[in-house]
């Protein structure tokens, strides 16, 4: 059909490469626009682009501009700020909030942001809400990474390295870093330094959450194999300042 065409193809919300593959023409002077909730790292792809959250400029002005400029003129940006870094930066959750601002008239920013740092208080609006679309990516993950994602919940640590994580979930570090970089094609969870991972503060929440469906059995077993990890690498650390056991008695 595409043969000696020149056609724009939009593919919106791909499953992953298998879906995609069959969908790319074979002939020049076509392009593809694809976007998907995971990375499609296996396609031969001219340029991927990874969206990061807003900056906070852009932030703002989208949920002005949802909102509407009259609901929110004259407010501090100090605000405006707080309730965009609330949502994480990321568009859907200032979409949302920004609506449930729009249709309460009543609201003022410092009200929105008593219910934005309840926990409570999901984000939703309408027929969008945040955990809807986490709970999406969730059920696509198969069972061994959705178990991950509910044992990293379980980790108040601001991110987590291999060896931790691997602890955490009992496996061995080459398969725990397997299931880290299949959350980070998820784009569940993000890695701001090599070998380190840590949630988005929205998908935390989220995590958290699922992870209260562990059972009390298996949460124990988790956090005693992860105290034990970080006991062991302090009693490490500490037979290294002190090579020939001068400290010991």
């Amino acid at each position: 059909m595409l043969a000696e065409r020149r056609v724009l193809i939009v593919l919106d919300d791909a499953a992953g490469e298998a879906q995609v593959r069959p969908l790319l023409p074979g002939g020049g002077g076509c392009h593809v626009l694809i976007t998907s909730r995971r990375r499609l790292s296996g396609l031969d792809v001219a340029h991927a682009v990874s969206l990061d959250p807003l900056p906070v400029a852009d932030a703002i002005t989208l949920f002005t501009r949802t909102a509407g400029a009259a609901r929110v003129a004259g407010s501090p940006r100090h605000l405006l700020a707080a309730v965009v870094e609330h949502c994480g930066r990321l568009p859907l959750a200032i979409r949302v909030t920004a609506a449930r601002m729009r249709s309460h008239p009543t609201w003022r920013l410092t009200h929105l942001l008593d219910r934005l740092g309840d926990p409570r208080q999901p984000l939703r609006a309408g027929q969008r809400s945040v955990t809807a679309a986490l709970d999406l990516s969730y059920r696509n993950l198969d069972e061994p990474q959705r178990q991950a994602y509910r044992l990293l919940g379980l980790d108040p640590a601001a991110d987590h390295a291999v060896g931790a994580a691997a602890a955490l979930l009992n496996t061995h570090p080459v398969r725990t870093e397997r299931l880290l970089e299949q959350l980070l094609d998820a784009h569940l969870i993000e890695e701001p330094a090599p070998g380190r991972y840590r949630f988005h503060q929205l998908v935390r929440a989220h995590a958290t959450q699922a992870a209260a469906t562990v059972n009390a059995s298996e949460r124990r077993a988790a956090l005693a194999r992860l105290l034990a990890h970080h006991a062991g690498l302090a009693a490490e650390g500490t037979r290294s300042e002190d090579p020939i056991g001068l400290r010991r008695t």
